[in-house]
Order: C-alpha cells, then structure tokens, then sequence
C-alpha cells in the first residue's frame, strides 16, 4: 500500500508537472502570438502614419494648409516622427479658439491690444479676450443676421452695422466700454448700409448707405461720437471707402450695376471740395489701404496685389499671386511688414511687404465652411479669423515657423 501511495504520488507529481510544462508552452504562445499582433498593429499604424504624411505632403504642395492640419492632427501620438514635426510646425503656429457664447456672425480683432469684437447670432455685441476666448462684455444690439464690424485704429470706437445684403440697414457706434453712442436705422425695405471706415486717427468715421432698387446712395463722414454728418455726398451705386493718411480724402469704390462681380469706379474724393480729385475705372471691386510710405494698395484679378500712386489712382506695379479667383478686401499689418488679401470662401493670400513677395495662400476652406473677414492681430504677428455660425476662430501665423530638427543619440557633436 506505501509503495502504491508513493508511485501515485510521483504520477500526481508528474501529471502536474506536465500541466506546468502544457500551461508555460501555452503562455509563451500567447506571449508570440500577442508579440505578432502587436508587430502587427505597429506595422499598420506605421504604414497608416506613411498614408496620411503623404497625403499631407501632397495638401502641403496645394496650399491646402486647413487640411495639412487636419491630417496631421489624425495621427496618433506614437508614430510621430521628424517629418510630423517639420508639417506641423510650418503651418503651425495656428490655434483654434472657441469663444464662450452663442455662435459668431461678425467678427473684429483690436488692432491696440489683445482682445476682439463678436457679433453673436443673438444680436449681442460682445469684446472677448484672445487669449483665453473669454467674454468680458456682452451687450444687446438692433443689428442681426450677416454683419460687418469694424475697429477704429486706436481700439477706443467700434461699428457694427448690416452686411450689404441685408435689407432694411442697420449701423452702431459703440466704445470699448461697451456704451452705444448712436444709431442709423433704414426704413425702406430697399435700403442697405453699404460700410464704415474710421480714419487713420480714429477720430472721423466714413459710411455709405444705398437703395439697391434704384441704385442711389450716399457717403458720409462723422465725428466719431456725433451721429450728424460733417459731410456727405451721393453717389450712383453702392460705395466701399477708405481714408488716406489725410483725413480729408477718401478713396472711394463706386460698385457698378452688376454688384461686386460688375466693373466699378475707384475714385479719390476731398471732403472740402466738390467733384472727384481723381476717377479711375476698375475691372472688380476690392477695399483699399494705405500703406505706412503712403502708397495706395487694391486687390486685382487673381488675387494680385495692385500698388497704385495715390495722386492719380495709377497702378505702378502690380504683384501675382499663386492663388486664382477673387479677392475682395485688402489689409496691411500695424506694423507695416504684411498685407493680405482676401475673397470668399476665406482664401487668403498673405505677402512680405518690404520683399513685396507672396509668403504663402489659403485657398479657403472645402468642407463648406464661411470664414468672416481675417483681421491681423495688434502685434502683426498672426491672422485672425472666426468661423462663422460657429463659436471658433482660427488663429494663424503671418510667417510659418522655421524647421527646428532635434538629432538624438549621438554622442558626439554633430558638424
């Protein structure tokens, strides 16, 4: 009986041994074939890594910058290597904010400090903080639907009025403490505010109104804070305007009887004088600026950069762009370095002023999206743009940031 005991131990012995031996030859399996899907996945990741670089390469060569950033930002942390980085830091640089509130239909970065102006789809006007996307006033206006806003040069004044397309037009005058000065509201069911532009010191403030059925209008000029004009004089259509340096001459944009895409007038006009310094005929309508050398700049066909001699409206040099279609507002940084020019749906072309070269184009957004009027930030450095009928806006660098490369592992200084 022991020596039946002890032969069934040593096979209880055995046997266990043997499914010791069974379960480690199973786990080494699993620890294979665990080892092999994840060499797998790896593989995969990695060539779904190569896919998407690629195709972020080729949207690199297109312009196509929002969906660089798009792709880029599909890829996983894990695979991201150098050429990540190098992508990602040439269109990087650009953020995208969500502002607290309702959705955006106009919007306006202060060219004197960090903050911006919103028009929400409420009808509220609010001053939010750039840096954070929080509100810091909110108050109720009679303005709603499409609009515009624009920022005196100084920070101090804002105007928020309709967009042309909007009929009867409304227009506000507000300062940066968020007290309304005064009004215009249209009563005919045909008329539209047409723009606003303040002057170079922030003092006078430009507007033009129209009735798109008859096609009449008028231009104007205020005191910044007296809702009676100093000025004002009609004209046939609707006007877009700009001050010169001199607050005494706008440079006014006369839209011909076809809207933006019909020929049009760019005429100079002394508000002490009758009749028009100087007219010239042009084949698209655009805004115009001027620059800190007192030249002044329109957006011509294809997105070119149209420098013209303000004295006689002359062009004196004209530069292309890469970008086709139709550009209809033109800017210069506060600093002077940069000007922009614009169309819709949000391409953008942005060009080195004193090199007087293209530094690269959005050729605007493909999923549909409508992008507002880009505003350059108050230090030059960045475009600022809000996605509208939404609460985000882009933020993208004048410049891309310059290839940095970080080589580890060797141990000696690299030459």
């Amino acid at each position: 009986d022991a020596l039946q005991a002890k032969q069934r131990a040593e096979d209880a012995k055995t046997e266990i041994q043997a499914q010791k031996d069974r379960a480690e030859d199973n786990l080494q399996r699993a620890i294979k074939q665990e080892d092999r899907a994840a060499n797998l996945a790896e593989e995969l990741q990695s060539r779904l890594y190569d896919y998407t670089l690629i195709k972020a390469k080729s949207a690199f060569d297109q312009n196509e910058f929002f969906k660089v950033r798009e792709l880029l930002s599909d890829c996983l942390p894990e695979p991201r290597g150098w050429e990540w980085n190098r992508l990602n830091r040439i269109v990087g640089g650009a953020a995208k904010l969500q502002l607290a509130g309702p959705a955006i239909h106009a919007f306006e970065a202060s060219l004197a400090d960090s903050r911006c102006f919103v028009l929400d789809e409420a009808g509220d006007l609010r001053m939010c903080e750039l840096s954070d996307g929080s509100t810091l006033w909110r108050r109720p206006t009679n303005v709603f639907g499409e609009a515009i806003i624009e920022v005196s040069p100084t920070g101090e004044r804002m105007v928020v009025h309709t967009a042309p397309v909007v009929c009867p037009g409304q227009l506000e005058v507000w300062d940066v403490q968020g007290r309304r000065l005064w009004s215009i509201a249209l009563e005919a069911n045909t008329a539209t505010i047409g723009w606003a532009a303040f002057s170079a010191d922030g003092r006078n403030l430009a507007l033009s109104t129209a009735d798109l059925k008859d096609r009449e209008g008028n231009v104007q000029v205020h005191r910044v804070d007296d809702p009676t004009p100093i000025w004002k004089r009609r004209c046939k259509g609707l006007a877009v305007m700009g001050f010169d340096r001199d607050p005494k001459r706008l440079f006014v944009t006369v839209v011909g009887p076809y809207g933006p895409i019909g020929k049009s007038t760019l005429s100079c006009w002394n508000v002490n004088e009758p009749g028009e310094v100087w007219s010239v005929p042009r084949s698209q309508t655009s805004l115009s600026c001027m620059t800190p050398d007192g030249l002044l700049l329109t957006a011509g066909p294809e997105h070119s950069l149209q420098v013209r001699d303000p004295g006689t409206g002359q062009i004196v040099e004209e530069l292309p762009s890469s970008l086709s279609g139709r550009a209809l507002d033109v800017r210069m940084s506060p600093d002077g370095k940069y000007v922009y020019t614009s169309g819709v749906p949000g391409n953008l072309v942005v060009w080195d002023w004193q090199a007087r070269s293209e530094i690269y184009a959005f050729p605007g957004a493909s999923g549909g999206e409508r992008f507002g009027r880009p505003s350059f930030t108050h230090d030059g450095r960045h475009i600022v743009f809000a996605q509208l009928k939404s609460p985000l806006v882009e933020i993208i660098p004048v410049e891309p940031a310059p290839t940095e490369i970080v080589l580890a592992g060797h141990e000696e200084a690299v030459k």
